[in-house]
């Protein structure tokens, strides 16, 4: 599934050049046998499913020229996300693959929830995420469109 979704990113990145954030979307399969696992924060009068950055590093020998570009994003939308919403973010992961970030400095995978989890919980968290992330993201055009 890599494989296909990286070339979709590869297409996209081609016809849109300017294009800065690449936000690979899945929902964490968190479980162990029978028993499924599902991650909540209670950030509201609805529950969300909480939220995991995951930011690949290549240790695994294959090129990945952008894994620390990929986890300062991580980071700084980590911070913006559990200053509004403590309860919201897990740890920022870090993994040895490259989940096809390695084709851009602002690519990022993002896990919403577990399988476990209900579609209402998985689309509260990703509505919480986008009013954390969206300012950041926001800032970070700015800032490039100051310098350009």
């Amino acid at each position: 599934s890599y494989s296909r979704s990286g070339e979709a990113v590869e297409r996209y990145l081609a016809e849109y050049p300017d294009l800065a954030v690449v936000i690979d979307l899945h929902r964490d399969a968190l479980g162990d046998g029978d028993v499924v696992y599902k991650t909540v924060a209670h950030e509201g009068s609805s529950p969300a499913a909480q939220v995991l950055l995951l930011v690949g590093t290549g240790e695994n020998g294959l090129y990945h020229p952008y894994w620390r570009e990929n986890l300062k994003l991580a980071l700084h939308l980590q911070q913006s996300i559990v200053a509004r919403y403590p309860t919201l973010a897990r740890p920022v992961a870090l993994k040895q693959e490259r989940y096809n970030q390695q084709l851009t400095s602002g690519s990022l995978l993002l896990e919403l929830g577990s399988s476990g989890n209900t579609l209402p919980e998985a689309l509260e968290a990703v509505r919480l995420f986008a009013e954390c992330a969206g300012p950041v993201l926001l800032s970070l055009v700015s800032y490039e469109d100051a310098e350009g």
